[in-house]
């Protein structure tokens, strides 16, 4: 043979390279079995038999719901890449091991005070396992909008719409109930606690993630501001007071955690019954100094006595459809402006009654009168801006003031819701200096046994004259009628 060559012995790959004269190297190389065994949840390439010194390949291929646990020889870790490159060095058997996929799920919520989340698994749930995920007991002033996903990137995506979600566990997932907050600034205004002066509550109907807050309300019958206050949104609730308890216009304005604002405003009428307390000083020798029954206290001659009003019923007697001044003349029907079957009236009455109830007629009569002389007086073109204009005994009340006759008015109604006879006097004043008739005033008669002083007589009945305006007269039934009035009509009422 030539200088070179190479044989083939006993399956041993054998090669004689002459180097140089007469030197010569002999090297062999032989096929080496790679074996895996594959265990359930996957597939392995790159097995079988390799020529010494050559590269292998191995690669396992777990199965969707599984994960590739290690390769292992002989019990032992031997490598844990699902992908492994060795040299061909000897026989090698090897087992690749996959384990079923056990995976993690987290939820949560961008806002924690928005719900609680009920997730009977949450943590570690197996691969192809369905997991439900729902909220409950869902905070005022949040809205839902749906089931969102992360993934690696912190990208989201909605997975569902709807508060009670099932999925089909095949991943690691992050997965969160995703809120937005109500931009609503409503609330709700109630009575808080009666007395002398009405106390209301302005309360938040939502109250979440508010950074600042302000109040501002005003009573619309006086214009006067009855609450004007700014916070950082633990103010959801307010308290204020107002003397007239009809009417009155709140705003609130919110700003919320997001940036984002809101307003609202309520013009409210207090249409509920409440009680407005009228207070005056009276010595009644026959009541006690100290007496508390209920709607009336008494303490050191001081009268407290708590009214029902609402302001539907002022709005009626508002809006009234009846003449406000002298419609035919002299003498006029008083009768429509004595509203003595008035549920405000009657309930004064009882009040009263029940007050008075051991005292005699002239005391009684003259206890009432004491109370209507104590409304202070304003006249119509202050109050109305008009000349002449006649309230019905519930504005009087309700605004708490009234010319004489709006108190002639009101005393007639009281003394007849308590059993007694009454009669409306038209007067007129005389200027005896001028000789010439001044102005128009009103007062009351009642008519009451054992009575005495100035009276008149009205279809065989003595009526005693009562002088309903304050500061007029002593105050006490049968005054003794001033020389300058001249009675124009006496109507019973």
């Amino acid at each position: 043979m030539g200088r070179s060559g190479g044989y083939i012995i006993a399956g041993v790959i054998m090669a004689i390279i002459i180097i140089g004269a007469g030197a010569v190297f002999l090297s062999e190389r032989e096929d080496y079995t790679i074996e895996v065994a594959e265990d359930i949840g996957g597939h392995v390439t790159g097995s079988g038999t390799y020529r010494e010194r050559s590269t292998v390949e191995l690669v396992a291929h777990p199965d969707e719901e599984y994960y590739f646990a290690g390769w292992y020889k002989d019990g032992e870790l031997y490598a844990t890449s699902s992908s492994i490159s060795f040299k061909a060095s000897e026989n090698l058997s090897l087992v690749a091991k996959f384990e079923w996929k056990i995976l993690k799920v987290d939820v949560d919520t961008n806002y924690r005070q928005a719900c609680l989340i009920q997730s009977p698994s949450q943590g570690l749930i197996s691969y192809g396992e369905s997991f439900t995920c729902s909220v409950s007991q869902r905070a005022l002033g949040y809205v839902f909008e749906g089931w969102y996903v992360e993934d690696n990137s912190g990208r989201s995506r909605m997975v569902s719409f709807l508060e009670d979600y099932t999925f089909i566990v095949r991943e690691d997932t992050f997965i969160f109930a995703k809120y937005s907050i109500l931009h609503d600034a409503s609330f709700t205004i109630t009575v808080d606690s009666y007395g002398p002066v009405f106390t209301y509550m302005v309360k938040s109907v939502y109250d979440v993630e508010v950074t600042q807050r302000s109040w501002n309300v005003i009573d619309f019958y006086t214009g006067k501001q009855l609450l004007n206050i700014t916070g950082q949104g633990n103010n959801d609730s307010q308290v204020f007071s107002m003397e007239s308890g009809y009417e009155l216009k709140a705003t609130q304005n919110v700003t919320y955690s997001d940036g984002q604002t809101a307003t609202c405003t309520i013009t409210k009428q207090i249409n509920e019954i409440t009680k407005k307390c009228f207070t005056w000083n009276y010595n009644a020798k026959s009541i006690p100094p100290a007496i508390d029954m209920g709607d009336i206290r008494v303490s050191n001659r001081t009268f407290d006595l708590y009214v029902p009003v609402s302001y539907d019923w002022y709005l009626k007697a508002l809006y009234a459809p009846i003449p406000r001044s002298y419609s035919t003349g002299d003498c006029d029907d008083f009768t429509g402006y004595v509203t003595y079957n008035h549920p405000m009236i009657i309930s004064m009455a009882q009040t009263l009654s029940k007050l008075t109830k051991e005292m005699n007629d002239i005391d009684q009569i003259n206890l009432v009168l004491n109370f209507v002389r104590s409304i202070p007086y304003q006249y119509d073109i202050e109050g109305k801006g008009v000349r002449d204009y006649w309230r019905l005994p519930v504005e009087t009340l309700c605004e708490g003031k009234g010319d004489c006759e709006d108190h002639a008015f009101l005393f007639a109604s009281l003394m007849k819701a308590m059993g007694y006879r009454v009669a409306i006097l038209d007067i007129n004043v005389w200027d005896d200096i001028n000789k010439r008739i001044t102005n128009g005033h009103m007062a009351a008669a009642v008519a009451v046994e054992g009575g005495s002083g100035s009276s008149m007589t009205i279809g065989g009945v003595d009526y005693y004259y009562c002088e309903t305006t304050g500061e007029m007269s002593t105050g006490k039934i049968g005054d003794a009628f001033p020389s300058n009035y001249y009675i124009v009509c006496a109507t019973p009422v």
